[in-house]
């Protein structure tokens, strides 16, 4: 099992590295299938999100409220997006570039209405120690208004 290991830099987060194409073909295969059920759709959505998406670091502190998704591929953002919107009724602004790097650019799209952010922090939340302390001060802040 030396193939797995602990990441003590910044979080603790537990990281598995494997060598088989094999693997890494299958999983390949299970990321190319969109999640059925509402139940499995919001847990891709809270680890697509604990991965790729954030907040603002400090929610009492920042200006602005929001919930973002960031990722080098459109197509998964449109998916995503189209399962907030379609199953869980949150509103998404639009997708487009956050950033161009190298190789392409990323691309984004935010939940900025507090009724969605609302609804995002409740309904599929996070597993992320950290992102789950802000979602949960995002919803104090936003229920006091």
């Amino acid at each position: 099992m030396n193939n797995v290991y602990l990441q003590k830099s910044r979080t603790p987060v537990w990281y598995l590295a494997f060598k088989s194409k094999a693997i890494w073909t299958t999983l390949n295969l299970l990321t190319k299938q969109i999640p059925k059920t509402k139940e499995e759709q919001k847990f891709y959505l809270m680890g697509f999100w604990d991965a790729d998406g954030g907040c603002p670091k400090n929610p009492v502190a920042s200006k602005k409220i929001y919930i973002k998704f960031t990722q080098k591929d459109r197509k998964s953002l449109d998916e995503l997006k189209q399962i907030l919107e379609d199953r869980f009724g949150i509103s998404c602004g639009n997708i487009r570039i956050s950033e161009k790097v190298k190789n392409g650019v990323i691309w984004r799209f935010s939940i900025t209405n507090r009724k969605g952010i609302l609804k995002f922090c409740k309904e599929i939340g996070s597993l992320h120690p950290e992102k789950k302390l802000r979602l949960n001060k995002i919803i104090e802040i936003l229920s006091a208004r």
